[in-house]
This record gives C-alpha cells, structure tokens and sequence, in this order.
C-alpha cells in the first residue's frame, strides 16, 4: 500500500491516518506499507501515474483521472515569532493590519500566493518561498518573516510563547483535505480499499 501525505498532519486531531493505519495491524499481517511525505501536486501526479495508491492532501491540479474525496477542513492561521517586532505589538487592528501588509514574509509555493493575498497587496515583502510546513515554521521562529502555519501545528509554540497569532478572527484561510484516488480502482488491493473505508469514517 503506497501512501502520499502532505507534511505535518500528525498534529491534526481530524486526521486519521494512525487510526486507520492501526486498523490495518489489527487484521493481522498486512500489506507492505509505503509513506511518501510530497508537497500537493506531486501526490496527484504520482497517483495519476501509479507510483501511489491514494493520497490524503489538499486539492491541488484535480487531475481528471483521479477522485476526490472531502475530508475535512484545516485552519492556516498568520502568525510570527516571539522576536519579531510584532509579537509585543499592542497597537488597534488598523495599525496591526498595515504592519503585516509590510512585514517580510514567507509563502508556501504550492498555495499560489492564496496566503499571501490575504494580508498583503505588496509582492516586494514576499522575502521566503518554502516547500512544506516546517520550513515556514523555522523561518518564523527566525524573527524576521510572519507567514500562515496549520493552526494545529502552530499551537505548540503559541502555547509556550514562542509564536503569537496576528489578528486570528480575521487573518485565517481554510484548506479542504481530501482524499484523492484513481478512478479506475479495478486492480485496488483489498488493504486499500479497507485503509480507505477506515479514513472515511472520519466523515
């Protein structure tokens, strides 16, 4: 069972990949399993080309010869590190709307600059481009970008003080996971076609 997954959903409470991962262990010895963590458009063009079974991400290209499935939804949320100069920012929201317009940032490549036109019209303060999650998040922990983390991902360093949310109510973007497959299943394996039904109880 070949599986692509976009980065860090393991501190997704809605994911349920372990949980259907688990039930394929409780029926006894399974199928070989293999995870490829890819950005979006990597896991449908694998899919597409049969280097993949199925794949849990967000909608990327809908590529006609695959399904997807709605999942769930997930909440980007901007934030910056505690270093950063907005972090003790105290200023009404006007003033904090202006900052994070101007404020260097960083982007993920695959959202096609959806992040970025929430906060900002100024292509100049786009100073990082990143691949997945984790590179953004170090660079926010940097001090010098602000830019959107999952909110699920972000909370460990809220939590602790090492990143604050900007403008939370106001500054945030929702993704659609799905769950994307072939739509010629005839040669699916059983230990897929059972990893899937798990994943759509969540539904």
């Amino acid at each position: 069972m070949r599986l692509g997954l976009i980065d860090n959903m393991i501190s997704d409470p809605n994911c349920r990949v372990s949980v259907a991962l688990a039930d394929q262990s409780r029926r006894g010895r399974g199928p070989r399993i293999s995870i490829d963590v890819l950005p979006p458009a990597e896991i449908e063009y694998a899919i597409a080309a049969g280097r993949l079974d199925i794949g849990i991400s967000i909608m990327q290209k809908r590529l006609p010869s695959l399904r997807y499935t709605p999942l769930y939804f997930e909440t980007d949320i901007l934030v910056c590190g505690q270093s950063h100069p907005l972090f003790t920012s105290t200023d009404n929201a006007d003033k904090l709307r202006q900052d994070v317009r101007l404020a260097p940032k960083v982007i993920r490549s695959f959202l096609n600059h959806h992040d970025f036109f929430l906060v900002s019209d100024l292509e100049e303060s786009i100073e990082a481009t990143v691949t997945n999650i984790e590179a953004a998040a170090f660079l926010i922990l940097s001090g010098k970008y602000i830019g959107f983390l999952p909110g699920h991902y972000a909370d460990q360093w809220i939590t602790i003080g090492a990143m604050r949310a900007l403008l939370p109510k106001e500054l945030y973007r929702n993704s659609e996971i799905v769950l994307i497959e072939p739509i010629n299943k005839k040669d699916t394996s059983p230990a897929v076609q059972s990893f899937v039904e798990s994943i759509l109880q969540s539904r």
